[in-house]
């Protein structure tokens, strides 16, 4: 599990304006391409990312 991968929203915009942001949001990038797990991410405040190896 990963906590404050929507980051208040700010990783849904076009436009990353902190190195922080751009982190998250890259990270967010590689887990959703990596087939080897499943993932969900549930939108509750910041977000939290639950991924599992398949």
């Amino acid at each position: 599990m990963v906590d404050n991968v929507l980051w208040s929203g700010k990783v849904i915009g076009e436009k990353k304006t902190d190195s922080a942001t751009t982190l998250i949001s890259d990270f967010n990038k590689m887990i959703c391409s990596d087939q080897r797990v499943e993932k969900l991410i549930l939108p509750v405040r910041d977000g939290i990312y639950i991924i599992r190896k398949k």
